[in-house]
């Protein structure tokens, strides 16, 4: 099966599984520099932000020069009164930004990311989707429930067609549940849209912020929440690979998404490409050993480690279990972040833990 562009309306991308033209590559670049670069009514202070944005897209996103350059008219169409409104922030492959647009009347935002498209090309195990790879970015586009951030979109290079193509959720979804669709597929996830959770931070900054809100029943909650979480992830044959606070968003009611599925794996492929958070790691993810799901179990337990201590790590070495008050919180960490992976807790295991079960644990 060709990924090729469509003619169809917007109305019809759910057929289709992606929207309207096709982006062919002169004309992706100068779109993207239009609506990046024009001076919207709403945000006349941000010019020098939509020319920095610009510059890091075309200089260090994709490397081409300006003037070859055109897919926002899609986002255009898609999203009535499209306007940029601020960055996010950037990693070491992609860079986020803030949109708004229009829906019946009210104003709405979405998350729109951009890769490296050079990094890219050169990391299929996480970019590629194809008949040998199904990189990690696009997993992030898979229903897992509500613990987990909503990607709408991935946007992708058509290396067969060589044009850019928006990709909904749902066939990504269809590509991943019957491999056999994949045989002619050859996608490079360059990019994509997800829902924006209002008033959200990731946990990195809560603990930094306002270590002092971390209350052992808070705790207690969001750890549960990331042990649900990471369990339908699994359920999907998957295992995130980078859990950490910087990739977990949480609101004012303590409520938490994952994010960044840019090392998740489905198990079994890419067991030797690793490229994550030593800090939350564990010792067989990082010594190129046989591994399993309770990976994911180790970065939590690092995780609820820094919650608890205002952001100490336990492999830094100069904090330990000791610096965890709670006692039962104090187990279950030293049960999540057992080195030997036969002993250390599942997430279903953890979830009967009594730091959640509320059984009393006598101090040793």
């Amino acid at each position: 099966m060709e990924v090729s562009a469509t003619n169809s309306q917007v109305t019809d991308y759910q057929q289709d599984g992606y929207l309207s033209e096709g982006f062919k590559l002169p004309s992706f670049f100068n779109l993207v520099k239009e609506i990046l670069c024009s001076d919207s009514p709403q945000d006349r202070h941000s010019i020098d932000l939509r020319k920095r944005t610009t510059d890091w897209i075309f200089h260090e996103t994709y490397n081409r020069p300006k003037d070859e350059l055109q897919i926002l008219d899609v986002l255009t169409e898609s999203y009535p009164n499209f306007s940029l409104e601020r960055s996010l922030g950037q990693g070491s492959f992609s860079k986020a930004f803030l949109f708004s647009y229009e829906k019946g009347g009210e104003a709405c935002r979405k998350v729109l990311k951009f890769n490296r498209f050079s990094k890219a090309k050169e990391k299929p195990e996480y970019f590629s989707l194809s008949k040998d790879h199904f990189g990690g970015e696009w997993l992030a586009l898979l229903s897992h429930g509500d613990k987990v951030a909503t990607t709408r979109y991935a946007i992708a290079f058509d290396n067969h067609s060589q044009k850019f193509v928006l990709i909904n959720a749902a066939l990504v979804q269809e590509l991943y549940d019957y491999p056999e669709m994949r045989e002619s597929v050859d996608l490079t996830f360059i990019g994509s849209i997800s829902d924006y959770i209002e008033g959200s931070e990731d946990l990195k900054s809560r603990i930094t912020k306002s270590p002092e809100s971390l209350t052992t029943d808070v705790i207690r909650s969001i750890g549960q929440q990331l042990l649900q979480g990471v369990q339908s992830i699994h359920q999907k044959g998957i295992i995130h690979r980078d859990i950490k606070p910087g990739n977990v968003l949480i609101n004012g009611n303590n409520e938490i998404k994952f994010i960044d599925f840019g090392c998740a794996s489905v198990i079994g492929q890419n067991a030797d490409n690793y490229r994550g958070s030593g800090l939350y790691a564990a010792p067989e993810l990082q010594n190129g050993t046989p591994y399993s799901y309770k990976i994911d179990s180790y970065s939590i337990g690092m995780t609820l480690f820094e919650l608890a201590t205002g952001g100490k790590h336990l492999k830094s070495g100069e904090s330990s279990l000791e610096d965890v008050e709670d006692i039962q919180l104090r187990s279950l960490i030293t049960e999540l972040t057992a080195d030997d992976p036969e002993v250390r807790l599942s997430p279903e295991e953890a979830l009967g833990h009594s730091f959640f079960t509320g059984e009393h644990l006598v101090a040793k």
